[in-house]
């Protein structure tokens, strides 16, 4: 039989058909993760014969236009004379002597008697004039002197990636969340039907389900910095979280999320690279709980209000 290609158009409980993938297959038109009919698979679309001939033009275009530019400005006089390297010192009332935007030179007047004064180090005189001095205002000239004192740096930007000990959830926003993590186990495509039933099971017949962390993420990035991974891992290996992870029975579900921005089905893989990080890392800082991961995608949101606040991972303490 000829090979054919189509989609599974039952989106509401099948991940290949969420994702939009073509379906291969022999014989009857099925999709082999949910059993539904395939539809016809979409027509590629082909790049138009004229599309590389427009780019071409409209390249050669702009490096023409920008050689005009070039050109036209290389052309022109500047209007703008050069500053006198050394000028006498003004009188404090006399009027600046820019014009248009143009220097002009300054009239020449007597010199007052200097008194007590003396060149500054290094030979150079007092009254030169800098580019950098002039500032709108009267603004003091900075000394070239460091101040006394040590000379702090700049603090460095703090970084997105933070890990938070997220607030007490009510019972009906925990049922909530036990509801959404249901249904992307169900539409996982990685987990075997087994896999899936097992992992409900435990999720529905739980007797209590604790959001342990929050960890947040920078835009784009599956990554943790080295500062936040640190973070991470202390914090399940100290205090009241260790405790808590001592009872073997225990097993963490990992949720990871996207924003809303972009392809859903970029999204739904950046969510489980996300979680999938923070599972690794989590069982190299010693942990041994079972662990599950899931990925929410950007269609479940963690925070409806604020969509940077969805580029996160959830840990969840499952207690059967």
């Amino acid at each position: 039989m000829p090979v054919q290609y189509g989609q599974c158009l039952n989106k509401a409980g099948c991940s290949l058909a969420y994702t939009g993938e073509m379906i291969r297959y022999e014989g009857e038109a099925r999709c082999p993760e949910c059993g539904q009919p395939l539809g016809p698979a979409a027509p590629r679309r082909k790049k138009p014969p004229w599309l590389s001939g427009l780019i071409v033009l409209a390249i050669l275009v702009a490096a023409s236009i920008a050689f005009l530019v070039w050109q036209r400005r290389s052309q022109e006089p500047s209007h703008a004379a050069p500053l006198p390297a050394i000028v006498g010192e003004p009188d404090q009332n006399h009027a600046p002597a820019v014009v248009d935007g143009n220097t002009t030179s300054l009239p020449e007047i007597p010199k007052p008697p200097v008194t007590g004064s003396s060149p500054a180090p290094g030979g150079t005189p007092a009254n030169v004039v800098n580019e950098r001095s002039e500032s709108a205002g009267a603004t003091p000239p900075v000394s070239a002197s460091p101040p006394a004192g040590p000379v702090l740096s700049a603090s460095p930007a703090a970084e997105e990636s933070v890990v938070t000990k997220p607030p007490t959830l009510s019972a009906q926003q925990v049922d909530t969340t036990r509801a959404d993590v249901l249904k992307r186990i169900n539409a996982m495509p990685r987990m075997s039907a087994q896999e899936k039933d097992r992992l409900s099971q435990k999720v529905e017949s739980a007797h209590g389900m604790e959001r342990l962390r929050i960890v947040h993420f920078d835009l784009g990035k599956t990554t943790l910095s080295r500062s936040t991974a640190d973070q991470l891992a202390r914090s399940f290996t100290a205090g009241d979280t260790k405790e808590k992870l001592a009872d073997p029975t225990l097993v963490l579900v990992i949720a990871g999320y996207a924003d809303s921005g972009g392809d859903p089905g970029v999204n739904l893989r950046i969510s489980q690279d996300r979680a999938d990080g923070v599972s690794r890392l989590l069982k190299k800082a010693g942990i041994l709980n079972v662990m599950h991961t899931v990925a929410m995608g950007s269609t479940d949101l963690l925070d409806g209000k604020r969509p940077e606040q969805n580029r996160a991972v959830e840990i969840w303490a499952v207690v059967p």
